[in-house]
């Protein structure tokens, strides 16, 4: 009967600190945008204005300045979905070189304008990680697509 007492004594006190371990390390790996500033965000594009032409077809993408942190990359994905990338790179995104650009192919997002100007990470057109050092997937924001308009927000 003791050992029974005992078994169940020390599942009382290690299940809540295995608990807690396993929340608090989940914490510090969780932390997808750590560091990137949240930054309010409420835009919209009228799709027929000239400066959106590039938009209109897939695979199409235009930067957007002054909004985000460091600027937004609007995506017409090819499955006709349109994407809102913050144009910061995940792995050390305060430094001044971390903004994004549109490879010259126009297949992939690079960190840095030119190839060793910043971490030389690389990310899918839909955010993912293609190559590191950064780990973690770049910031989307909220689209919605309504006729000829994109409206673009967060929430905090």
């Amino acid at each position: 009967m003791k050992s029974f007492f005992l078994n169940k004594r020390y599942k009382t006190l290690i299940l809540p600190l295995l608990f807690l371990i396993i929340l608090f390390t989940n914490c510090n790996d969780d932390e997808t945008y750590h560091n990137i500033p949240d930054v309010y965000i409420n835009y919209e594009i009228n799709l027929n204005l000239p400066q959106f032409n590039n938009l209109v077809h897939a695979g199409g993408y235009v930067y957007i300045d002054n909004e985000g942190y460091n600027g937004l990359l609007i995506v017409h994905y090819y499955d006709d979905t349109y994407i809102a990338i913050e144009r910061t790179c995940t792995y050390e995104p305060l430094k001044e070189c971390s903004v994004l650009y549109v490879d010259d192919s126009g297949i992939f997002i690079k960190c840095g304008k030119e190839e060793g100007d910043c971490c030389d990470s690389r990310f899918q057109m839909d955010g993912t990680v293609m190559h590191g050092p950064a780990k973690y997937p770049l910031r989307t924001y909220n689209l919605v697509h309504t006729g000829d308009k994109l409206t673009i927000s967060n929430s905090f």
